[in-house]
Protein backbone atom coordinates (compact mmCIF):
# COMPACT_ATOMS: atom_id res chain seq x y z
CA UNK A 1 0.00 0.00 0.00
CA UNK A 2 2.67 2.69 0.92
CA UNK A 3 4.58 1.59 -2.14
CA UNK A 4 1.14 2.18 -4.54
CA UNK A 5 0.65 5.15 -2.56
CA UNK A 6 3.65 6.43 -3.10
CA UNK A 7 3.98 5.48 -6.88
CA UNK A 8 0.76 7.35 -7.80
CA UNK A 9 2.25 10.36 -6.07
CA UNK A 10 5.36 10.50 -8.21
CA UNK A 11 3.39 9.89 -11.09
CA UNK A 12 1.45 13.07 -10.52
CA UNK A 13 4.14 15.10 -9.75
CA UNK A 14 6.04 13.58 -12.87
CA UNK A 15 3.12 15.06 -15.09
CA UNK A 16 2.89 17.98 -13.34
CA UNK A 17 6.36 18.76 -14.01
CA UNK A 18 5.72 18.38 -17.53
CA UNK A 19 8.24 15.37 -17.45
CA UNK A 20 7.98 12.00 -19.49
CA UNK A 21 9.42 8.82 -18.46
CA UNK A 22 12.05 8.70 -21.08
CA UNK A 23 13.30 12.38 -19.95
CA UNK A 24 13.33 11.58 -16.09
CA UNK A 25 15.04 8.27 -16.59
CA UNK A 26 18.07 10.15 -18.79
CA UNK A 27 17.92 12.96 -16.08
CA UNK A 28 18.56 10.52 -12.95
CA UNK A 29 20.39 7.95 -14.77
CA UNK A 30 17.80 5.16 -14.74
CA UNK A 31 16.34 3.17 -17.27
CA UNK A 32 12.70 4.03 -18.70
CA UNK A 33 11.37 0.51 -17.43
CA UNK A 34 13.04 1.42 -13.57
CA UNK A 35 11.28 4.82 -13.18
CA UNK A 36 7.64 2.80 -14.59
CA UNK A 37 8.13 0.17 -12.12
CA UNK A 38 8.45 2.69 -8.92
CA UNK A 39 5.48 4.34 -9.97
CA UNK A 40 3.74 1.32 -10.28
CA UNK A 41 4.47 -0.36 -6.85
CA UNK A 42 6.06 -3.15 -8.76
CA UNK A 43 9.71 -1.99 -7.28
CA UNK A 44 11.05 -0.89 -4.21
CA UNK A 45 12.77 2.39 -3.94
CA UNK A 46 15.48 3.88 -1.92
CA UNK A 47 14.78 7.20 -0.02
CA UNK A 48 17.58 8.82 -1.71
CA UNK A 49 16.08 7.91 -5.15
CA UNK A 50 13.09 9.45 -3.87
CA UNK A 51 14.49 12.79 -2.78
CA UNK A 52 16.54 12.84 -6.42
CA UNK A 53 13.37 12.86 -8.56
CA UNK A 54 11.08 14.92 -5.86
CA UNK A 55 14.11 17.51 -6.39
CA UNK A 56 14.10 16.83 -10.10
CA UNK A 57 9.83 17.34 -10.47
CA UNK A 58 10.22 20.12 -8.38
CA UNK A 59 8.13 19.42 -5.42
CA UNK A 60 7.60 21.30 -2.25
CA UNK A 61 8.88 20.90 1.03
CA UNK A 62 6.00 19.01 2.66
CA UNK A 63 5.47 16.97 -0.39
CA UNK A 64 9.53 15.90 0.20
CA UNK A 65 9.32 15.32 3.76
CA UNK A 66 5.73 13.33 3.51
CA UNK A 67 7.18 10.79 0.33
CA UNK A 68 10.57 10.57 1.67
CA UNK A 69 9.36 9.28 4.99
CA UNK A 70 6.91 6.96 2.73
CA UNK A 71 9.75 5.27 1.12
CA UNK A 72 11.37 5.16 4.52
CA UNK A 73 7.94 3.14 5.68
CA UNK A 74 7.49 1.05 2.33
CA UNK A 75 10.67 -1.18 3.32
CA UNK A 76 9.57 -1.80 7.09
CA UNK A 77 8.54 -5.80 6.93
CA UNK A 78 4.84 -6.29 8.29
CA UNK A 79 3.54 -9.31 10.15
CA UNK A 80 2.65 -11.24 6.85
CA UNK A 81 5.91 -11.11 5.66
CA UNK A 82 6.48 -13.77 8.33
CA UNK A 83 4.95 -16.02 5.92
CA UNK A 84 5.97 -15.28 2.68
CA UNK A 85 7.95 -19.10 2.17
CA UNK A 86 3.99 -20.48 2.47
CA UNK A 87 1.92 -17.55 0.51
CA UNK A 88 2.67 -16.78 -2.74
CA UNK A 89 3.43 -12.82 -4.19
CA UNK A 90 -0.30 -12.36 -5.30
CA UNK A 91 -1.90 -13.31 -1.95
CA UNK A 92 0.64 -11.01 -0.12
CA UNK A 93 0.13 -8.35 -2.12
CA UNK A 94 -4.01 -9.15 -1.26
CA UNK A 95 -3.31 -9.24 2.71
CA UNK A 96 -0.98 -5.59 2.12
CA UNK A 97 -4.45 -4.38 0.81
CA UNK A 98 -6.25 -5.79 3.48
CA UNK A 99 -4.83 -4.72 5.97
CA UNK A 100 -4.85 -1.12 4.78
CA UNK A 101 -8.58 -1.30 4.14
CA UNK A 102 -10.99 0.53 5.93
CA UNK A 103 -14.47 -1.34 4.38
CA UNK A 104 -14.26 -4.36 2.52
CA UNK A 105 -17.32 -6.02 0.69
CA UNK A 106 -16.97 -9.84 -0.59
CA UNK A 107 -18.43 -12.43 -1.86
CA UNK A 108 -18.15 -15.96 -1.99
CA UNK A 109 -19.94 -18.38 -4.55
CA UNK A 110 -19.50 -21.99 -2.80
CA UNK A 111 -17.27 -21.11 0.49
CA UNK A 112 -17.52 -18.75 3.42
CA UNK A 113 -15.39 -15.64 3.52
CA UNK A 114 -11.92 -16.08 4.56
CA UNK A 115 -12.31 -13.59 7.07
CA UNK A 116 -14.99 -15.08 8.68
CA UNK A 117 -14.27 -18.96 8.65
CA UNK A 118 -13.19 -20.43 11.87
CA UNK A 119 -9.62 -22.39 12.10
CA UNK A 120 -11.59 -25.80 12.30
CA UNK A 121 -13.57 -24.64 8.75
CA UNK A 122 -10.38 -23.37 7.49
CA UNK A 123 -8.08 -25.97 8.61
CA UNK A 124 -10.67 -28.20 6.54
CA UNK A 125 -10.65 -26.14 3.25
CA UNK A 126 -6.69 -26.34 3.31
CA UNK A 127 -6.55 -30.04 4.06
CA UNK A 128 -8.71 -30.98 0.96
CA UNK A 129 -6.11 -28.79 -1.42
CA UNK A 130 -4.81 -31.50 -3.44
CA UNK A 131 -1.67 -29.74 -3.82
CA UNK A 132 0.53 -32.40 -0.68
CA UNK A 133 1.17 -30.40 2.71
CA UNK A 134 2.15 -31.40 5.82
CA UNK A 135 -0.10 -30.80 9.47
CA UNK A 136 2.81 -27.98 9.98
CA UNK A 137 2.15 -26.08 6.95
CA UNK A 138 -1.39 -25.84 6.90
CA UNK A 139 -1.22 -24.74 10.77
CA UNK A 140 0.96 -21.65 9.72
CA UNK A 141 -1.63 -21.44 6.98
CA UNK A 142 -4.57 -21.38 9.18
CA UNK A 143 -2.45 -19.04 11.62
CA UNK A 144 -2.22 -16.35 9.22
CA UNK A 145 -6.22 -16.52 8.04
CA UNK A 146 -6.45 -16.09 11.37
CA UNK A 147 -4.60 -13.07 11.94
CA UNK A 148 -5.99 -11.62 9.43
CA UNK A 149 -9.50 -11.09 10.84
CA UNK A 150 -7.72 -9.03 13.97
CA UNK A 151 -8.90 -6.36 11.60
CA UNK A 152 -12.23 -6.82 12.52
CA UNK A 153 -12.19 -5.80 16.05
CA UNK A 154 -10.12 -3.95 18.22
CA UNK A 155 -9.86 -0.32 17.54
CA UNK A 156 -10.99 1.52 13.84
CA UNK A 157 -12.49 -2.18 13.02
CA UNK A 158 -13.20 -2.85 9.16
CA UNK A 159 -16.15 -2.41 7.86
CA UNK A 160 -17.07 -5.55 6.41
CA UNK A 161 -19.83 -6.84 4.22
CA UNK A 162 -19.48 -10.16 3.21
CA UNK A 163 -22.35 -11.76 1.15
CA UNK A 164 -22.07 -15.74 0.22
CA UNK A 165 -24.28 -18.37 -1.43
CA UNK A 166 -26.62 -20.22 0.58
CA UNK A 167 -25.06 -23.66 -0.49
CA UNK A 168 -22.14 -22.68 1.62
CA UNK A 169 -24.17 -23.28 5.22
CA UNK A 170 -24.13 -26.78 4.39
CA UNK A 171 -21.41 -27.58 1.95
CA UNK A 172 -19.66 -30.30 3.83
CA UNK A 173 -15.70 -29.31 4.99
CA UNK A 174 -13.60 -31.07 7.54
CA UNK A 175 -13.28 -34.22 8.68
CA UNK A 176 -16.18 -34.29 10.75
CA UNK A 177 -18.71 -31.89 8.42
CA UNK A 178 -21.59 -31.61 10.74
CA UNK A 179 -19.40 -30.39 14.09
CA UNK A 180 -17.55 -27.77 12.43
CA UNK A 181 -20.72 -26.55 10.11
CA UNK A 182 -22.10 -25.79 13.55
CA UNK A 183 -19.31 -24.18 14.80
CA UNK A 184 -19.13 -21.88 11.72
CA UNK A 185 -22.60 -20.73 11.60
CA UNK A 186 -22.56 -20.47 15.46
CA UNK A 187 -19.49 -18.12 14.54
CA UNK A 188 -21.61 -16.08 11.45
CA UNK A 189 -24.32 -15.56 14.42
CA UNK A 190 -21.77 -14.00 16.80
CA UNK A 191 -19.99 -12.01 13.92
CA UNK A 192 -23.00 -10.37 12.69
CA UNK A 193 -23.45 -9.02 16.03
CA UNK A 194 -20.79 -7.00 15.82
CA UNK A 195 -21.59 -3.27 14.14
CA UNK A 196 -19.06 -2.73 11.76
CA UNK A 197 -19.97 -6.45 10.00
CA UNK A 198 -22.93 -7.23 7.72
CA UNK A 199 -23.77 -10.64 6.77
CA UNK A 200 -26.14 -11.04 4.13
CA UNK A 201 -27.38 -14.85 2.37
CA UNK A 202 -27.60 -15.18 -1.35
CA UNK A 203 -30.42 -17.30 -1.80
CA UNK A 204 -30.14 -20.52 -4.20
CA UNK A 205 -33.36 -19.39 -5.64
CA UNK A 206 -31.55 -16.19 -7.28
CA UNK A 207 -30.41 -18.78 -9.61
CA UNK A 208 -27.69 -17.24 -12.37
CA UNK A 209 -26.15 -13.81 -11.40
CA UNK A 210 -22.86 -12.37 -12.57
CA UNK A 211 -20.54 -14.09 -9.93
CA UNK A 212 -22.02 -17.10 -9.99
CA UNK A 213 -18.75 -18.69 -10.52
CA UNK A 214 -15.75 -16.97 -8.99
CA UNK A 215 -15.29 -14.81 -5.51
CA UNK A 216 -15.26 -10.77 -5.21
CA UNK A 217 -13.21 -8.49 -2.98
CA UNK A 218 -14.03 -4.89 -3.22
CA UNK A 219 -11.40 -3.20 -0.71
CA UNK A 220 -11.50 0.80 -0.03
CA UNK A 221 -9.41 2.76 1.88
CA UNK A 222 -9.77 6.26 4.02
CA UNK A 223 -6.80 8.08 1.73
CA UNK A 224 -8.89 9.71 -0.99
CA UNK A 225 -5.28 9.46 -2.95
CA UNK A 226 -5.99 5.61 -2.57
CA UNK A 227 -8.47 4.01 -4.95
CA UNK A 228 -10.20 0.97 -4.65
CA UNK A 229 -8.62 -2.58 -5.65
CA UNK A 230 -10.57 -5.86 -6.02
CA UNK A 231 -9.05 -8.99 -5.11
CA UNK A 232 -10.68 -12.15 -7.32
CA UNK A 233 -10.20 -15.77 -5.82
CA UNK A 234 -9.47 -18.17 -8.80
CA UNK A 235 -8.38 -21.79 -9.17
CA UNK A 236 -5.15 -20.83 -9.76
CA UNK A 237 -5.13 -18.74 -7.01
CA UNK A 238 -6.03 -14.50 -6.29
CA UNK A 239 -5.59 -12.13 -8.77
CA UNK A 240 -5.61 -8.06 -7.48
CA UNK A 241 -6.65 -5.89 -9.91
CA UNK A 242 -6.59 -1.66 -10.00
CA UNK A 243 -7.67 -1.25 -13.08
CA UNK A 244 -10.25 1.57 -12.85
CA UNK A 245 -12.90 0.28 -15.18
CA UNK A 246 -12.24 -2.97 -14.06
CA UNK A 247 -12.63 -2.38 -10.45
CA UNK A 248 -15.94 -0.33 -11.36
CA UNK A 249 -17.63 -3.39 -13.14
CA UNK A 250 -16.55 -5.62 -9.86
CA UNK A 251 -18.07 -2.93 -7.51
CA UNK A 252 -21.36 -2.87 -9.84
CA UNK A 253 -21.82 -6.57 -9.49
CA UNK A 254 -21.04 -6.07 -5.46
CA UNK A 255 -23.93 -4.09 -5.29
CA UNK A 256 -26.67 -6.26 -7.54
CA UNK A 257 -25.57 -9.07 -5.11
CA UNK A 258 -26.50 -6.98 -2.16
CA UNK A 259 -30.04 -6.51 -3.49
CA UNK A 260 -30.41 -10.21 -4.76
CA UNK A 261 -29.29 -11.17 -0.89
CA UNK A 262 -31.40 -11.62 2.16
CA UNK A 263 -31.90 -9.12 4.31
CA UNK A 264 -29.14 -9.01 7.08
CA UNK A 265 -32.05 -9.97 9.25
CA UNK A 266 -33.42 -12.34 7.58
CA UNK A 267 -29.88 -13.88 6.88
CA UNK A 268 -29.76 -14.35 10.30
CA UNK A 269 -32.97 -16.10 10.16
CA UNK A 270 -31.37 -18.26 7.61
CA UNK A 271 -28.64 -19.15 9.56
CA UNK A 272 -30.02 -20.31 12.92
CA UNK A 273 -32.63 -21.75 10.83
CA UNK A 274 -30.12 -24.91 10.10
CA UNK A 275 -29.62 -27.47 11.88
Amino acid sequence: MRGRRLGIALRELREAAGLTLEQVAEEVDLTKSTISRIETAQTPVRPAIVRVLLTLYGASTKDMDLLVQLAKEAKVQSWWQGYADLLNKPMLEWIAFESEATAISTFEPVIMPGLLQTAEYARGIMRAHPTLRSDAEIERRVEARMARQERLIGESPLELLAIFDETALVRPIGDDPAQVLAGQREHLLKMSRLPNITIQVLPVAVGYHPAVTSGIHVMEFADPADPPVVGLGTVAGVMVLDNPEEVRNCVAVMGNLRSLALSPADSRANIAAIS
